[in-house]
């Protein structure tokens, strides 16, 4: 019987032992979750502004006032253009 009393007392501070850890566990996992959740939010952030610079960096008309002011290009003449035939 002593015995007994003493094995129940065991497995009771064992499962008193693990169900601590298991919500330390569950803490830094939230922790670190967290930490995720913000950095992914940041790189979202910066995905999408390069995405807005991208589209903003191939629009035609702002590719053609670059053009104009700072590479000081003109419009290409009609015998100034050549086409090349596909195969």
């Amino acid at each position: 019987m002593r015995i007994m009393v003493i094995l129940l007392g065991f497995i009771g501070v064992g499962l008193a032992a693990y169900s601590m850890w298991l919500q330390t566990q569950q803490v830094n996992d939230s922790y670190r979750l967290m930490q995720l959740q913000e950095e992914y939010s940041r790189w979202f952030e910066i995905k999408r502004r390069v995405e807005l610079e991208w589209a903003r960096l191939q629009a035609p008309d702002h590719l053609r006032s670059l053009a104009h002011s700072r590479f000081r290009l003109r419009e290409a003449r009609e015998n100034d253009q050549w086409y090349v035939l596909e195969p």
